[in-house]
């Protein structure tokens, strides 16, 4: 696993993975992947019934040409907490999954290996039944009776959705569309297996992990002093490291024993060495002193 999808883990366990309100257009998307004059959005809903798939919206920037298959995998790779198995060459889409609690910890039944871009590969004729380890977390996969059904959307969020006429590496993508997956749960000669997402809220990006905080637990405090003096922050225990947790240090009520004082600026490590010399080398003049005069106190 990467830095780069390591990076704001400690952040996600308490930020929220999903805003109270739907989208209905580019404006409502808040997590965008790449840059450039051209917009589209990736829709992903993990149950065809209403109301159970807690579908999500990313958006996605390009110039130039792109396709639907490079804007999924584009999305995967860059939010740590989505995942696919797809066939090799990236040609269908098996199995999409989501972490709703820590990226790391993402994992399914079958014991897939997930790359450092969230994805994994599989081909067709395997049995598709592996579920997410973690109960909390969203994960489908299928291919025959079960599958992922991709369709689209011509010209925004108002537009209706329509069932895809070409494979995701095929369709090239223009300036509004909108791509959906949604998984299909197939019974014969009882309905139509052609489904489409439910109305979705926005993914949020990974919150940004506080500097200095390096017990990972929200706030920067003298706790994340003792983890730097110990060896414990990402450089060990130098003074850039411990520049960052001073300069981000917010003392609060009801600190640990021996944390410096809200009223009180953070302690400078080498005034605290050179302090703690100077009184080792005034009790030991003292003490020569006494010796010399044959006194003792």
């Amino acid at each position: 696993m990467t830095l780069v999808r390591l990076i704001g883990l400690a952040a996600v366990c308490t930020h929220a993975t999903l805003a109270a309100a739907q989208v209905t257009s580019f404006d409502d998307v808040e997590y965008w992947v790449g840059e450039g004059a051209n917009r589209a959005a990736l829709v992903i809903d993990w149950s065809e019934f209403e109301g159970e798939g807690d579908p999500l919206v990313w958006g996605y920037r390009w110039d130039g040409v792109a396709t639907g298959r490079q804007m999924l995998i584009d999305v995967i790779t860059a939010d740590e907490r989505l995942y696919g198995k797809l066939t090799p060459g990236d040609v269908l889409v098996l199995g999409l999954g989501y972490d709703r609690h820590e990226p790391a910890s993402f994992a399914i039944s079958d014991g897939s290996t997930f790359d450092q871009s969230g994805l994994t590969h599989a081909g067709t004729n395997n049995d598709f039944n592996a579920a997410a380890t973690d109960p909390g977390d969203a994960y489908a996969e299928g291919w025959d009776d079960d599958f992922w059904h991709y369709a689209t959307r011509a010209d925004g969020f108002d537009s209706p959705w329509v069932s895809s006429q070409q494979p995701m590496g095929l369709r090239t993508l223009t300036d509004g569309v909108v791509d959906g997956w949604t998984f299909t749960q197939f019974v014969k000669d009882q309905r139509d297996y052609v489904t489409y997402p439910d109305p979705a809220s926005p993914a949020l990006p990974p919150a940004v992990p506080l500097l200095g905080d390096y017990n990972a637990d929200g706030s920067v405090d003298a706790a994340d002093y003792t983890v730097w003096r110990d060896g414990g922050s990402p450089a060990g225990p130098i003074h850039s490291d411990y520049l960052l947790w001073r300069d981000n240090y917010l003392p609060a009520t009801g600190s640990p024993a021996g944390a410096p004082s809200s009223a009180s600026p953070a302690p400078e490590p080498l005034a605290a060495l050179l302090l703690m010399l100077a009184g080792v080398c005034t009790a030991g003049a003292r003490l020569f002193s006494s010796r010399q005069l044959g006194t003792t106190s």
